[in-house]
Order: structure tokens, then C-alpha cells, then sequence
């Protein structure tokens, strides 16, 4: 019997997490599913850990090829996967064990081709709050919320792109030659998902925190990219027509656009600041606070940033729009504190 939901897991380097990470799929509510290890070159003791694992449950395939990059593993998932659906699992997360039954049962009753949910940061001895997608309703909706509203939040948002997060159609993703773009080093879950866009129908959004998200220096999402806020703008450019097919105007999605390249740069300077501490980060700090796209945070009504920065500090951030630089400069100091993420 072929499975209903194929779990696709790139593994590289990542021996310190990758039990736990089959263990939450092994404690799933839902049992039909199959899960898919690609080993994409893995110099520890990845490759013999996949094969275990292989060995002591039917369900669980172990695929080892020379590295080639994030994407080019799960494209061999891809290629593999037997389920009616699939779901995307990163080595050192975990999924809570409500995500398979609860996206599954979602796209089922509202016939969605894509079932969506939020996720949660956590580190060791840290738990974050649910990172939810700001104004994406709650149930089932037709295509005219995919391609109005769902569209702009995936412009605006960076934590709505992850495919992480998602239940998808293998038919549409068959159908279409759909795969992950080999060789792009920033955004290619948010291009993956613009393209399988253009074929839904219906998606269906519950706002439960089902994926585990950990923050791990050094990983394939943490780790430190060198790149200034306008290069990132240049590769979100390379996205606008993609989100054009969708129907977002040219001039909206490049306002839009530019707004999340600023929240994203940020968001990539609070990384480096986790792992790395807040000397390391201070001097990209002070260049995202001179770049054009900062220009566009500032601009961000107050509203926004609570939701972009949710928590115990949002009555900080509330006051963010008045204060400009001088206090956007001390909320960032202090969101790199380690204390408040303690």
C-alpha cells in the first residue's frame, strides 16, 4: 500500500539532531506516511544514521548522493516520493505530533492543494512564540485569497515562505515539473511556493504551531550569508514575476517587496547575533541602518512591526515608528540580549 504523505528530510552534517528529528515522525497521530532521508554528502555520521534508521522501519528510505545543496536534496525526494502528498522536514527540526493528522485532515475537508500551519523557534533551554502569518484567514479559501491576499503576505513575510510548513499535492507538483531551483543560495522555498501557486485551487490556513523550527548556528537557514540588504533586494527582484502571475501589480509588489527585504535583512542580523553574539552583529547592524530597503521598515505603521516583532516587546515596538533610528537601534540591542530569549 503506497503511502498518503511523503516526509522529505535533506540531511547534511546534521548527526546531533537527525534522531530526535525521526522520532517526531515516528510519534506522528498520523501512521501512513513514508519518510524519505537524502544524505547529501555528509562528512559525520549522518549517512550510517540513515541507513540505520532505514533498516529498522519499512517506512523509512535512506538516499545518499554527493552533496549538491539543500535543494538539489530534496529535488531527489522528489523524485522518489510516493505519497499523495508531501511535506517538507528539515534535519534539525522536529514536527509536533498533531502536523501530519492536522494538515492531512485540513486539505481533506476544505479540498485544499496546499494545507498550511505556523511554527515555533526553540533552542536549547528556549522556547519562542508561534511565528503566525499575519492576515491569512483561519479555514479554507478559494483562489481569489490565493491570489490576492496570500500573495502579498508571501512578499511582505518571510516566515510564511518556508515550504517547512505545508502540506502539498504531489499531482501538482508532478503535473507542473515542479522542483526546488538548483544553485539559488536565498529564497528558494519562496520561489517553489510562487510556482505551485500558480496551479492551486484552494488552500486551507490553521494558525496551530505544528513545526518546531530550531535555532542552530551554523545550520543550512542559520548560518551567516554575507549578504548586505541590497543583494538580498536584488534576488527578491528576480521573484516579481512570478508574484505578477499571481495578479500583484508591478508597482505594489515592488513597494511590497522592498518592505520585506528590510524585515528579512533584520531578521538575518538576529541570527548572526544568536550564534554569534552581539559585537559580531553590531557593525552589519549599523550598514542595515544606512541601506535603502531600512527605508521602508521605518515607514511600516506600528501595527506591523507588533507583528513582526510579537511577544513581550510589542509594547516596545509600538513606539518604534515615532522614535525611528535611535530607538529601532535600542529594540535591536536589546532583542540581542541574551537574557530575553533565556
Amino acid at each position: 500500500m503506497n503511502p498518503i504523505i511523503s516526509v522529505i528530510v535533506p540531511v547534511f552534517n546534521a548527526a546531533a539532531y537527525l534522531d530526535e528529528c525521526v522520532h517526531s515522525v515516528l510519534a506522528q497521530r498520523f501512521a501512513q506516511w513514508e519518510l524519505l532521508l537524502v544524505d547529501d554528502g555528509s562528512a559525520d555520521a549522518s549517512p550510517g544514521l540513515c541507513d540505520q534508521w532505514a533498516a529498522r522501519d519499512p517506512r523509512i528510505h535512506a538516499i545518499h548522493q554527493p552533496n549538491g545543496g539543500v535543494s538539489a536534496a530534496r529535488n531527489a525526494g522528489l523524485a522518489l516520493a510516493r505519497g499523495e502528498y508531501l511535506a517538507f522536514l528539515d534535519a534539525d527540526d522536529c514536527l509536533t505530533p498533531d502536523f501530519l493528522a492536522v494538515l492531512y485532515e485540513q486539505a481533506e475537508d476544505h479540498a485544499a492543494d496546499l494545507s498550511i500551519c505556523t511554527f515555533r523557534n526553540f533552542a536549547q533551554g528556549w522556547e519562542g512564540d508561534a511565528v503566525a502569518c499575519p492576515g491569512l484567514p483561519a479555514g479554507g479559501f478559494d483562489r481569489r485569497v490565493i491570489l490576492g491576499d496570500m500573495a502579498l503576505l508571501l512578499m511582505r513575510f518571510n516566515c510564511c515562505n518556508s515550504i517547512c510548513t505545508k502540506l502539498f499535492r504531489r499531482s501538482i507538483v508532478e503535473e507542473n515539473a515542479l522542483c526546488l531551483p538548483p544553485g539559488r543560495t536565498h529564497g528558494e522555498d519562496r520561489e517553489f511556493l510562487l510556482r505551485y501557486l500558480a496551479h492551486c485551487g484552494r488552500a486551507a490556513y490553521t494558525p496551530q504551531a505544528l513545526y518546531r523550527y530550531r535555532v542552530v548556528p551554523g545550520s543550512a537557514v542559520n548560518a551567516l550569508r554575507h549578504e548586505p540588504a541590497e543583494r538580498i533586494w536584488q534576488q527578491h527582484l528576480s521573484d516579481l514575476p512570478l508574484f505578477e502571475a499571481l495578479g500583484v501589480s508591478a508597482v505594489e509588489a515592488r513597494l511590497h517587496c522592498r518592505e520585506g527585504v528590510a524585515v528579512e535583512t533584520f531578521h538575518e542580523i538576529w541570527r548572526l547575533a544568536r550564534a554569534r553574539g552581539r559585537r559580531t552583529a553590531m557593525p552589519q547592524l549599523r550598514r542595515l541602518l544606512q541601506s535603502e530597503p531600512m527605508k521602508a521598515l521605518l515607514a511600516m505603521p506600528p501595527e506591523l512591526f507588533a507583528v513582526v516583532f510579537p511577544g513581550r516587546l510589542a509594547h516596545v515596538v509600538r513606539t518604534l515608528a515615532a522614535k525611528r533610528r535611535a530607538m529601532l537601534l535600542a529594540l535591536l540591542i536589546r532583542l540581542f540580549s541574551p537574557k530575553d530569549h533565556a
